[in-house]
């Protein structure tokens, strides 16, 4: 399923769901290398929504998040933003470090942290890597900054500066799919490009 296209057309939006799935499809095969079990990674749906939409894909409001800001640099520039809800946070670490997860998010030490902070960089990198591909153009990725917070402020807190003007914004749901016997888990990935990196994507898409 394809969200609001905010003014992109459908051709448009399916040359995008193309690359994210197959960034979906690279992420699913480091995860798996990374943790010695089978992880399928999906993207069942991309929606292009506006900045102060975001708050409410993300829950209630003061529900406790784990939020990843990545910075892109390079030939297109902006942020990725990666938000774990409570029971993927949970069920990520529980895979990662072979254990009961811990409490969230009072036992979520800097080893959790770490973990998830891998996952999102592996996340980012591989959708980064097939949005370059595609589009031929060189796309580099920061280190990922973690915070833990309520979804309600996960946009407005100091980690995240916002650039201004930014608009849209494409929205990723993923999907984990961890252990057949059990019920995937979601996660929102925010691409955030800015304005002008947003046309020199369609651009070179030849379908602006």
């Amino acid at each position: 399923m394809i969200g609001g296209s905010k003014g992109l057309s459908r051709l448009q939006l399916d040359a995008l769901r193309e690359v994210a799935s197959i960034g979906a499809g690279h992420a699913a095969t480091a995860l798996s290398s990374l943790t010695g079990r089978r992880i399928n990674v999906e993207v069942p749906r991309l929606q292009v929504i506006e900045l102060e939409e975001v708050p409410h894909l993300l829950g209630a409001a003061r529900e406790l998040v784990t939020t990843v800001v990545i910075e892109m640099r390079g030939d297109l520039m902006g942020r990725t933003i990666q938000v774990f809800p409570e029971e993927t946070s949970k069920r990520l670490t529980s895979i990662l470090f072979s254990r009961r997860a811990p409490e969230f998010p009072d036992g979520f030490g800097e080893m959790e942290r770490s973990a998830l902070r891998e996952v999102s960089n592996i996340l980012a990198s591989a959708y980064c890597t097939a949005l370059a591909e595609f589009l031929g153009l060189r796309i580099l990725t920061s280190v990922p900054a973690l915070a833990i917070e309520e979804a309600a402020v996960t946009l407005t807190s100091g980690m995240i500066e916002l650039i201004n003007d930014i608009d849209p914004v494409l929205c990723l749901d993923t999907a984990f799919e961890i252990n057949e016997s059990e019920a995937p888990v979601g996660s929102h990935f925010l691409l955030i490009p800015t304005p002008s990196s947003l046309s020199r994507i369609l651009e070179a898409i030849r379908l602006a």
